[in-house]
């Protein structure tokens, strides 16, 4: 019996074996290398910039500027953070608009009520020296008149004639 043997060399395929590891280990790290940085600049684009705009606007806010939107184009969730914060920022400024209204009008009714105030101590000092003067002024014009019209005789028109200096110096 005759027996035919073949003998081949398997280096040629345990070669072509790892080759294909390395190309599918190298092909898998170099996909894996392009979804990481695909995220990354992803979440860069739709995360970390539309937060930092709200984190400058919030800055700002806080600081007491209240003006200019942020304006969100995805439409997700940090949009309606952005939409929900433009509003409060719009509600606080007319808040704002309204308290410094209603202070305004307060220092006016104040002034006004200070301003009443003034006159109505004019008004009480007017009183009293009308009365502190025209009283002492009537005595004086009474007695003047009975001395000029002669209803005095002498000893009476001299008794006139002290009581209206005394009033005089009273003024």
């Amino acid at each position: 019996a005759s027996a035919i043997e073949f003998e081949e060399s398997l280096d040629e395929e345990a070669n072509f074996m790892r080759g294909s590891i390395l190309r599918t280990l190298s092909t898998t790290l170099a996909l894996f290398g392009l979804t990481a940085l695909v995220t990354g600049l992803f979440g860069i684009v739709m995360v970390t910039r539309p937060l930092r705009a709200l984190l400058l606007k919030a800055r700002r806010a806080r600081q007491g500027d209240l003006s200019g939107a942020v304006i969100i184009q995805q439409n997700d969730e940090i949009r309606d953070l952005a939409d929900e914060f433009n509003q409060m920022c719009v509600e606080l400024s007319e808040a704002r608009q309204r308290l410094e209204a209603e202070y305004r009008a307060r220092i006016t009714a104040l002034e006004q009520v200070r301003r009443t105030d003034r006159l109505a101590t004019v008004g009480q000092l007017a009183a009293g020296l009308a009365h502190e003067v025209g009283t002492p002024l009537g005595v004086i014009a009474g007695r003047a008149q009975m001395i000029a019209s002669g209803e005095v005789v002498e000893r009476e028109a001299l008794d006139s004639a002290r009581i209206v200096a005394e009033q005089a110096k009273r003024i």
